[in-house]
Order: C-alpha cells, then sequence, then structure tokens
C-alpha cells in the first residue's frame, strides 16, 4: 500500500514537472554561419534529417525515419513522434523542424535529459560531417602542446601544431626576447592550419609591404591581404620546413614567404588543400566549416598540386616522399643553410 502510494506521488510530482527548456545555440550559429559563410553546396533538409539522426547515436533506443511528406520518431519498436516536413528549403522551417525533433527525443530519454550537450555535439558532428571533405568538428585537446620551440646555436626554430589565434602575438614575444638571432626555423611539418587570419599574421610578420594571398567566397569579391611595413627579423635568415602534412593555413604562409623570396622552402611537397576555414572554438570542440579559397601571390591556386620546397630532403632526396627515419634531417639542412648564410 504504502509502495502503492510512492509510485502514484511520484507520477503526480513527474506529470506536475514543468517540461525541461532546451536551448541548443550552438546549432543555432551552425546554421547561421552556413547561410552566411560557408562556400558550398548543401541541401538543408538532408543536413536537418542527419542531424534528427543524431538522437541514436547518443541513445540506440531512438530512431528516425522519414518519407517525402514526414519525418517518424521511434523510440525502440514504437513511434513516439510525426513531424510534417517543410514544404520550401526556407532555413528557418528546418531549423525549427530539427529542434523539434531534438526536444522530443531528448524528453523521452534519460540518457539525454540529463546531458544536452552531448547531443548537440553529435548533431553539429553529424551535419558537418555532411558537407565536405574539410568541414568537420573536432574535440579540443587540453593538453596538446600547441606550440614548441628552442634555441639551436642561436638559430630559433619554432613548430605551432595549428595556427590557432593568438600566435602570431606569441611568436613576436618570442622573437622580441631574443634579439641577437642569427635566423629562424619555422617548422610547419604536420601543421594542417588553423585560423586563416592568424597565417596571413604569421607571414605579414617577415614581409615589408607585399602580397600575402588573396582569397575568394561565398557571394564575396577577391580580397587581397597585403604585408604591413617592416620584417621582425630585419633580413635575417628564414627556413620552412614541409611534408605531406603541411596543409591549408600552413600553405598560405609557406607559399607567401616561398614565392615573395622571403624563405626558403625545406622538406617534401605539402599537400594541397586551398579551402580556407572559418574557425569556431567553443568549450570543448572546435568548429571548422569552408568559408572560401586562397590564392598565392602569384595567383595559383594549390589544391592537389601542392607546394614543392626548393630544398627536398624526402627518401633519395625526393621531393615526394618524406625520410620518416630522419626528421632531423629537415632541421639540421635549415641550420647549415643559416649558418651559411650568415657567412
Amino acid at each position: 500500500m504504502i509502495k502503492s502510494i510512492c509510485i502514484l506521488a511520484l507520477s503526480c510530482f513527474l506529470a506536475a514537472a514543468p517540461a525541461r527548456a532546451y536551448e541548443f545555440t550552438k546549432i543555432d550559429m551552425l546554421f547561421d554561419t552556413l547561410l552566411a559563410n560557408y562556400d558550398g553546396v548543401f541541401d538543408i533538409k538532408q543536413l536537418s534529417l542527419f542531424g534528427g539522426r543524431a538522437l541514436h547515436k547518443v541513445d540506440n533506443s531512438l530512431r528516425l525515419y522519414n518519407s517525402d511528406s514526414k519525418a517518424y520518431l521511434y523510440e525502440k519498436n514504437n513511434l513516439i513522434a510525426t513531424f510534417k516536413l517543410p514544404q520550401d528549403e526556407n532555413p528557418l522551417l528546418w531549423k525549427q523542424l530539427l529542434a523539434d525533433i531534438l526536444k522530443t527525443g531528448a524528453a523521452r530519454s534519460l540518457k539525454l535529459s540529463d546531458n544536452p550537450n552531448t547531443l548537440e555535439t553529435e548533431v553539429l558532428s553529424e551535419i558537418t560531417a555532411n558537407l565536405d571533405e574539410y568541414s568537420r568538428l573536432e574535440k579540443n585537446n587540453q593538453t596538446a602542446d600547441l606550440i614548441n620551440y628552442r634555441l639551436i646555436d642561436g638559430i630559433l626554430y619554432i613548430r605551432p601544431t595549428t595556427f590557432y589565434k593568438g600566435f602570431s602575438d606569441y611568436f613576436t614575444q618570442i622573437i622580441s626576447r631574443h634579439p641577437s638571432l642569427k635566423g629562424v626555423i619555422l617548422d610547419l611539418r604536420n601543421n594542417h592550419g588553423g585560423d586563416f587570419n592568424e597565417a596571413i599574421k604569421t607571414a605579414d610578420l617577415f614581409l615589408d609591404n607585399t602580397l600575402i594571398a588573396y582569397r575568394a567566397g561565398k557571394n564575396q569579391p577577391k580580397r587581397y591581404y597585403i604585408s604591413t611595413n617592416g620584417d621582425i627579423l630585419r633580413g635575417k635568415p628564414l627556413a620552412v620546413l614541409t611534408n605531406e602534412e603541411t596543409a591549408s593555413s600552413a600553405e598560405i604562409v609557406a607559399a607567401a614567404l616561398y614565392e615573395q623570396s622571403r624563405a626558403t622552402l625545406i622538406g617534401t611537397k605539402t599537400y594541397g588543400k586551398d579551402s580556407t576555414q572559418l574557425v569556431n572554438r567553443m568549450d570543448t570542440h572546435t568548429l571548422f566549416l569552408t568559408n572560401g579559397y586562397f590564392y598565392t601571390p602569384s595567383g595559383k591556386r594549390i589544391s592537389e598540386t601542392g607546394i614543392l620546397p626548393q630544398i627536398c630532403t624526402g627518401i633519395g632526396e625526393s621531393c615526394t616522399i618524406t625520410d620518416k627515419n630522419d626528421p632531423n634531417k629537415d632541421i639540421v639542412t635549415a641550420i647549415n643553410l643559416i649558418k651559411k648564410n650568415l657567412g
């Protein structure tokens, strides 16, 4: 009797409790950014339905199916909701449909009700994975070293793993602490890019009032990026190390310094990715959305062709096959080159 009363009281409490308000602010941001900045073709209907199917990844008891006119949400084998699909491509209607599907699923799932952030992350990941080859959602690695540097015989060796916001300022501080540098080795091997504007700022450090790159994007005319006056090294030698994993924004830096005869490229051919990404760093993840394409100072697009270094250090001095058994070979070559230039 007591047990029955307790169960009845709990049921009444749950029924009286207000429905939890789910706010999918990151999904709103994704839709807004896609419409304003994404440089590609996408199917708003398919993206919304891909997002809805992410429910299953967090709670496998939930599944979403659709016909041409309706979407059906199942919990195990039971139909729990039917949604009418918008009959046009109005993004606001499709965003609202996705929100309704997610809220309905989250309200039925214990796995989702207490952790809506997990659901939102899965939705972002599912949608971006279906956009293009380079748009993506990446988990932030809080322990990873974003930059590594040291002095070698008076030469600054610096290796950023990505062009994160603030890198160029940090780079400037390091150089200013060592006014007697003989030269700099900028190691861009395995650097997949990062923030476009940060790459432009980094190249600007070494170039004096000249073209760094230009870019074209969605509904935008060509935009030219010109360096400011002054070379932070005042003409001292600069070597840039590259390999097949040097990509995107890292290639912007390498191409600008190479084509403007400011640096010597050492290593092997770069990846060949001339698309640029809009980078939105969130609390636990970073969102990358393709928003345009860049051109080198000479007007080249490097898609698939990459950039060939002046000094090739691959297997048998190959320009395309990196000698992974001797990763220090590039560094030693750069040190010797800088010392020779000083002589």
